[in-house]
Parts: C-alpha cells; sequence; structure tokens
C-alpha cells in the first residue's frame, strides 16, 4: 500500500462526507463552503457543484483549493490542498456524480438542494493532490499524530 492508499483509508476512518473547500477568489479574496465529497483510492477528491457558483468560477480562474475534515469526536482532521478540475469525461463524471448524490441523499434525509438541480447546472470536480495531512490528537503518543504526504510522493517521486 502506497502512502496516498494509507491516508486514503485513514481518511475514510473519518466516516465524514462533508468538508469545507476553499478557493481564490477573482480579487484576491477566500471562498469557503461545505461540499458532498468522497475520495478514491490515489486520494483524488471528487465534488460537485453550482456551475455558476462562486467555488466553480473560482476554480476556473485558478485551479489551486484547500480542502478540510474532521471530526470533533476523535479529534481527528484531513486538510489537502490540490489542483481542481471539472470533469469532462461522460462515464468518470457519471461515476463521481453518483456516487457524491447518493452521499447527498444519505446525510439530507432525501432531498439534498443538488438533487432540486437539473444535471446540466451542476459541475463535477475532480481534485489532484498537492499535500495532504492526517492529524489524530485522539492519541497520546506524538510520533502518530500527524501523517503528511507532499507534492513529490503523489508524484512517486523521491524525496
Amino acid at each position: 500500500m502506497n502512502n496516498a492508499e494509507h491516508l486514503a483509508e485513514l481518511l475514510e476512518s473519518l466516516k465524514k462526507t462533508t468538508g469545507i473547500i476553499s478557493t481564490l477568489a477573482e480579487k484576491g479574496g477566500i471562498d469557503s463552503a461545505v461540499v458532498y465529497f468522497t475520495v478514491d483510492k490515489n486520494l483524488n477528491l471528487y465534488f460537485f457543484t453550482r456551475a455558476n457558483s462562486a467555488k466553480s468560477k473560482n476554480i476556473m480562474q485558478n485551479s489551486l483549493i484547500s480542502f478540510v475534515t474532521y471530526s470533533e469526536e476523535l479529534m481527528q482532521t484531513f486538510q489537502l490542498r490540490g489542483d481542481a478540475s471539472a470533469i469532462e469525461d461522460p462515464s468518470e463524471q457519471a461515476v463521481a456524480f453518483e456516487a457524491l448524490l447518493k452521499i447527498a441523499n444519505k446525510q439530507s434525509n432525501g432531498n439534498p438542494p443538488i438533487a432540486q438541480m437539473m444535471q446540466s447546472e451542476i459541475t463535477v470536480f475532480k481534485v489532484i493532490p498537492l499535500w495532504a495531512r492526517f492529524s489524530n490528537f485522539g492519541v497520546s503518543n506524538d510520533s502518530n499524530k500527524i501523517e503528511e504526504l507532499k507534492v513529490a510522493e503523489f508524484l512517486g517521486e523521491q524525496l
């Protein structure tokens, strides 16, 4: 198992399906919003939003994003910085959209805002990680508190 797969498993152990995406706004600010998300075994993060949302517009101008989710009960956090892009491949988009819609339906008792929109109004994004950190402050052993991956590890390079 590589480090990205290990971090993906740690993220899955949080059992969280929502997180906060932060994007750089056009005029120099930072916009943040809660999104439903899923990750694959390579730690690629997927989320969807309205095609005309601030998130979507910001990503089209600057693809770098920041993401965080946490478990207050477990005292664990997951942070990621990455490069986001709209998924253009219809089959990849459909797979990601269905997984995200299932999460959204489960979390919102079957009527999430995204289900009230036409699919043509929705953009599904894939975020390729450049850096990620899983922090576990619920353990007493300092050596197990933080696990971090850097861009070189994602690209398969030696650090």
